[in-house]
């Protein structure tokens, strides 16, 4: 375990250890796919899951929050610290990337920063509450068109990204028979991939062959993208496993 590593889950302990005894909720900063799973993982540990709770300030975000409730106190989205921020753009279409290097300009931490998600006249980006304020002020400009922020909290979120879904069987759940089948190569092929570090289940580098898939596993491969699985109780005739398989495009 590394350093980074080490710190941050010495920071999920603390926010389990400070929830309870100040009985009020406590919420980390935002956390990409890989620290999210590295916190429940912390939650199950510690045989405190229920009292954990993601939020993105949305439904379906990639970047969350946890929130950490005493066992008395119900679990609220609405109490995470999450502002919504609507970035009007005139003109063409910008990037993500385009917001996201606008925003670091303005020497602003990443982990206070949620989902962008791009809308038809600018974007909706999520941010914590005590770096708001300060982004309305300041983001003047994305990338060279003029930009007007502000907060809100009535909003639609018009969502693009796009799923592709196949169809296809393996002969077990192994990581390796699972890879083939998403990357449409051999299972040596898969299995060298997943030894070099290329394979992340959850968010999690997974290293080895073995390691069996649950369907409901979130999969990234570097240079392949990131999956969905759906199914693994149907078999075929010749007793190999079904399953439905989304891509994100």
């Amino acid at each position: 375990m590394d350093k980074e590593d080490a710190f941050f889950r010495s920071h999920i302990q603390n926010l389990i250890v400070q929830a309870n005894a100040r009985t009020a909720p406590r919420f980390s900063s935002f956390l990409d796919e890989r620290q999210a799973s590295m916190a429940e993982e912390i939650l199950r540990h510690n045989r405190c899951s229920e009292q954990g709770l993601f939020f993105g300030g949305a439904e379906d975000c990639e970047r969350v929050m946890l929130g950490v409730f005493p066992e008395e106190i119900p679990q609220d989205t609405g109490c995470f610290p999450i502002a919504a921020i609507h970035v009007r753009v005139p003109g063409p279409a910008l990037t993500h990337r385009d917001y996201l290097g606008s925003l670091m300009a303005l020497q602003i931490k990443r982990e206070t920063l949620g989902d962008i998600v791009l809308q038809g006249d600018g974007a909706i980006l999520f941010a914590a509450e005590s770096v708001a304020a300060f982004i309305c002020l300041n983001l003047e400009r994305i990338g060279r068109s003029s930009a007007r922020a502000e907060t809100v909290t009535d909003f639609r979120l018009e969502r693009s990204g796009r799923w592709e879904e196949r169809v296809g069987t393996v002969s077990s759940m192994r990581l390796d028979c699972i890879a083939a089948l998403l990357m449409n190569k051999s299972r040596g092929m898969a299995a060298e991939a997943i030894e070099a570090g290329l394979v992340r289940i959850n968010g999690l580098e997974c290293l080895s062959v073995s390691r069996q898939v649950d369907p409901e596993d979130r999969i990234t491969i570097r240079g392949y993208g990131r999956f969905l699985l759906d199914g693994g109780e149907k078999r075929t005739k010749k007793d190999r496993i079904l399953l439905t398989v989304r891509k994100q495009v």
